[in-house]
């Protein structure tokens, strides 16, 4: 089976990685004081590392 990796972005500050192995729900709370919410970017990433069969065209339905 595939791996997912998952990774929250504020802007280019990289604030949570939660490992591939990892089942934890997380949360986080952005401070206003510290980040300006209207100039800033906020990216959520779901990284699928690469399966073992490099031809699986459905590696994101198994994951």
């Amino acid at each position: 089976y595939a791996q997912i990796s998952c990774q929250l972005q504020l802007g280019d500050e990289q604030v949570i990685v939660l490992p591939q192995n990892s089942n934890s729900s997380f949360e986080y709370i952005v401070e206003q004081t510290k980040h300006s919410l209207s100039n800033i970017r906020i990216q959520f990433k779901v990284i699928l590392t690469s399966s073992n069969d490099n031809n699986d065209d459905n590696a994101w339905q198994k994951a």
